[in-house]
């Protein structure tokens, strides 16, 4: 029975990939940059991919190049003196990876995974079912909705219904490709609700756990890099 289901997720997962955006031999970079002229270098790079806003505490960021740009790419780095480090030679090897993993996870797994990243559609279920959970301490509400639609939630969290606190308010999964940010706040919320937390004692909690629902559900099923939202832009198309 267990063979079976774990060839489902795998079939699943090679139907998924023949939909979405492919990163084949893209490669991935670590840059090291001596000075903030050499971040604004690589901004004006158009075929070079950052994945950061801003570089690290130790000057770096991480980019990823297309096959047909890489070598010009490469090039232009050199003739700036600066530094680079080629992390992988084929992005979309992680990518299937990564989502291989998570897949086989969830077949063995049961109920919400607090410990892998989940699909919107997982992270709504669950913002449903915790309201009836715990009714002392939360409630879910609705902020508006997405672009395309789809309702976006919060969640709020306090010990004393009636006494009215401080509030502290997360808001996660704005940028799309980032699923650490939603699982880090689901993981919050999770604490907050399931152990009598002395941060409840002082504080409300207002957890949107996915700000961005379109353009994570769209890195779920078509392009794990996606970083917006959904609604047209020309002049920022990714």
């Amino acid at each position: 029975m267990m063979f079976f289901k774990v060839l489902f997720y795998v079939i699943s997962v090679l139907l998924n990939l023949c939909d979405a955006v492919s990163y084949k031999n893209n490669i991935l970079l670590k840059i090291e940059l001596q000075n903030k002229d050499e971040f604004q270098k690589l901004q004006h790079m158009q075929d070079l991919k950052l994945w950061n806003d801003i570089p690290t505490e130790n000057g770096t960021v991480t980019a990823n190049v297309a096959e047909n740009s890489k070598e010009r790419v490469l090039q232009e780095l050199k003739d700036s003196n600066i530094n680079y480090t080629i992390m992988e030679k084929n992005l979309q090897r992680l990518i299937d990876s990564q989502t291989f993993n998570i897949k086989k996870t969830r077949a063995f797994g049961g109920g919400f995974n607090f410990e892998t990243y989940n699909t919107l559609r997982d992270i709504e279920s669950y913002l449903d079912s915790v309201e009836q959970k715990y009714p002392s301490k939360a409630r879910r509400s609705s902020i508006g909705q997405s672009y395309e639609g789809r309702e976006i939630i919060i969640l709020i969290i306090r010990a004393n219904i009636q006494q009215q606190k401080p509030i502290v308010m997360l808001e996660c999964g704005i940028h799309a490709r980032e699923w650490a940010s939603p699982a880090t706040c689901l993981w919050i919320a999770n604490e907050l609700l399931t152990k009598d937390h002395p941060l409840l004692e002082k504080y409300e909690f207002h957890i949107i756990p996915v700000t961005n629902p379109d353009g994570y559900d769209y890195t779920w099923n078509y392009d794990r890099l996606w970083r917006k939202n959904r609604k047209p832009n020309p002049d920022a198309p990714h």
